[in-house]
C-alpha cells in the first residue's frame, strides 16, 4: 500500500527578526550582496564527537551597483571563528555560470511565479535585473540558490566574497557576512500525536527538506503497526491510512493565534499506480489550494499556537471541520487541538533530542513542515523521545 502523509507543521518564530535581509555594503564596493530570508543561518549538528556541522544558505543575490559592466569570478566563502578564516569554500566562474543560467531560464519559463516563496525575486530584485550569465551590467545581479555548506569546529560568521573585473581586467570585490546561530527554544516542546511514526524524509542533505525555505527543518512522519504497515484495506479511501482522525495535540501551553478549517482533505485520487502521475496530481492539487487560499494555501487546514517568547507552533494537513478551538484560546501541552488528515507530511524543527537520521521509527511523535514566516529556520529541543530502530523492512 502506498502510503499519504497528512501534515502537521511545527515551527518557531522569531518575531522581531526581519524576513529580507540586506548583506551590509560601503557606498564604495562595486556588489551588494543581499540574503534572503534571513542575515543569519542556523547551525546543525552532524557529528556531536567529531565537532562537524552543516549549515544552508537559502538564498544569495549579487548585484553589479557600479557604472560598468562587470564579469563575476568567483564567490568564496570564508568560516570566520574569533575573526581568524579557519576554512574556505569556493563557487567558480563556471559554476556561477550554469547557475545563473539555469535561475534566468526557470524565470524565463514562468515556474518561478509561484516558487516566489523559496526563490524571492520579488524582494531580492525590487530595484534590479535578474542576469542570464556571470557577465552583470549595472544594477543586474544573478541568484545562488541553496548553497549548502559543512564545516568543523566552532564557527560564529561566515563572509561571503563577491570578486569579479571589469573589460580593463582591473579586478575588484565586495563581501558580507552571515551570523552562525545555535540557536535553542525557550519553549520546551512535546510531540503533537501519540504511536509508532516512521521518518520517511528527514533534515538532512539527501531528503527533500533541507532545501526549502519553508520546511528546512522537517519530518515526514508515518503512522505504522509494529509490523511497519501504514495502513490496510482500500488504499484510496483515507480511514485506511493510521494516520487518518488521530488527535493532534498542543505541543506546549499556549494561545491559540490563527486557525484554518473548511479546506477539503486530500483526494486520495491522487494516489495513481505509478509515482509520476502521483506527483504531477499532487502538485496540481496543491498549485490549486495555493491560489485560492495563499502561499500558505497547501498546508490546507491549520492550528497556530503563540507559546510566548516570540516561539509559534503551527500544525498544518488537519482533517476538515476537525478543530477544536478557536482564536484567543488558552491550550496545555497534550490537549487535543483537531485531528490528522489521510495525508501525512511532519515536519519537525530539528533538536538534539530528536538523534535520528532519515530512516527511524519514533514512539511518540509527529509534526510539522512550512514556516509561517519564512525566515524562521530554527532548532527545536523535545521532551525525551524513544528511538525504536534504525529502519524497517
Amino acid at each position: 500500500m502506498k502510503y499519504s502523509a497528512l501534515a502537521l507543521l511545527l515551527l518557531i518564530l522569531l518575531g522581531s527578526a526581519s524576513v529580507f535581509t540586506r548583506g551590509t555594503r560601503r557606498a564604495a564596493e562595486p556588489f551588494e550582496i543581499r540574503f534572503s530570508p534571513s542575515n543569519s543561518v542556523y547551525r546543525s549538528v552532524l557529528n556531536e564527537e567529531q565537532h562537524l556541522y552543516d549549515c544552508m544558505i537559502q538564498n544569495i543575490a549579487i548585484i553589479n551597483r557600479t557604472t560598468a559592466s562587470l564579469q563575476l569570478e568567483r564567490l568564496e566563502f570564508q568560516f570566520v571563528r574569533k575573526g581568524e578564516v579557519v576554512q574556505t569554500r569556493l563557487i567558480t566562474a563556471a559554476e556561477l555560470e550554469t547557475r545563473a543560467q539555469r535561475v534566468f531560464t526557470l524565470r524565463e519559463s514562468g515556474a518561478l511565479e509561484e516558487a516566489e516563496k523559496e526563490y524571492r525575486l520579488r524582494e531580492l530584485f525590487r530595484d534590479a535585473q535578474l542576469s542570464r550569465s556571470r557577465r552583470l551590467e549595472p544594477n543586474q545581479g544573478l541568484l545562488i540558490r541553496t548553497q549548502y555548506l559543512e564545516f568543523s569546529g566552532e564557527v560564529e560568521t561566515i563572509r561571503i566574497i563577491a570578486q569579479g573585473k571589469t573589460q580593463s581586467t582591473s579586478s575588484m570585490q565586495s563581501a558580507a557576512e552571515l551570523a552562525v546561530l545555535n540557536f535553542r527554544t525557550k519553549t520546551k516542546f512535546s510531540f503533537p500525536l501519540n504511536g509508532l511514526w516512521y521518518v520517511s524524509n528527514g533534515t538532512e542533505p539527501a531528503g527533500t527538506h533541507r532545501w526549502g525555505v519553508a520546511q528546512e527543518f522537517a519530518y515526514d512522519l508515518v503512522r505504522v503497526d509494529g509490523e511497519g504497515s501504514h495502513g490496510k484495506g482500500d488504499e484510496t479511501k483515507p480511514e485506511s491510512y493510521y494516520a487518518y482522525g488521530q488527535d493532534v495535540l498542543a505541543p506546549a501551553d499556549g494561545t491559540v493565534a490563527e486557525i484554518r478549517d473548511g479546506v477539503d482533505n486530500t483526494p486520495m485520487a491522487q494516489f495513481a499506480a505509478d509515482e509520476a502521475t502521483m506527483m504531477k496530481r499532487l502538485r496540481e492539487y496543491q498549485t490549486k489550494l495555493r491560489q485560492q487560499y495563499g502561499p500558505l494555501g497547501s498546508s490546507g487546514n491549520y492550528v497556530m499556537i503563540d507559546h510566548g517568547n516570540g516561539e509559534f507552533s503551527m500544525m498544518v494537513h488537519l482533517k476538515k471541520d476537525s478543530i477544536r478551538v478557536k482564536r484567543g484560546d488558552h491550550v496545555k501541552r497534550g490537549q487535543a487541538v483537531a485531528r490528522d488528515c489521510q495525508r501525512h507530511q511532519v515536519v519537525l524543527r530539528r533538536g538534539r533530542a530528536l538523534g535520528a537520521e532519515r530512516q527511524v521509527v519514533l514512539d511518540g511523535a509527529a509534526i510539522v513542515a512550512m514556516p509561517f514566516d519564512l525566515h524562521a529556520h530554527i532548532r527545536m529541543i523535545f521532551q525525551p523521545l524513544r528511538v525504536l530502530l534504525q529502519s524497517l523492512p
